[in-house]
């Protein structure tokens, strides 16, 4: 399966240039047997501190500050075609969609015991280096 129920209205499927899982809404036409999803899907690029406790310069610095990729592709048949205005690597081209990973199904709401291999133990485990696209947490 490419494209997986995340709750009951909404959807879910991995993107190999964000490397993390987006998410769309039953307000998009969805056909999973297809693996399409209409129209586009655009996923904004944000910045997020990762330890809003510091002051002054070092609140903004580049270390404190994880950035996500701005991401808009359309996503038919099987295939994923990432627009020019994306900001990640496969900005301009097509990739087969992934099949879902069994093990990122785990979107619960429940934290996890055990940290993940970044030390992330929050539910969607949708986590890159030093921060987590689903729930949007930075960590050290």
């Amino acid at each position: 399966m490419k494209i997986a129920p995340a709750t009951e209205n909404t959807w879910k499927f991995w993107c190999p240039g964000c490397d993390s899982a987006h998410m769309v809404s039953e307000s998009w036409q969805i056909n999973t047997e297809t693996a399409t999803i209409s129209p586009s899907v655009l996923v904004y690029g944000s910045k997020k501190l990762i330890n809003e406790d510091l002051t002054g310069d070092a609140l903004t610095a580049p270390e404190n500050v994880t950035t996500t990729p701005r991401c808009h592709s359309f996503v038919t048949n099987g295939q994923i075609q990432y627009l020019d205005d994306s900001t990640h690597a496969l900005a301009g081209q097509t990739v087969e969609l992934p099949d879902w990973v069994d093990a990122l199904d785990d979107m619960s709401g429940e934290e996890q015991t055990e940290p993940n291999q970044y030390g992330c133990t929050c539910p969607c485990l949708a986590c890159r280096d030093d921060y987590c696209a689903m729930c949007e947490m930075g960590y050290p």
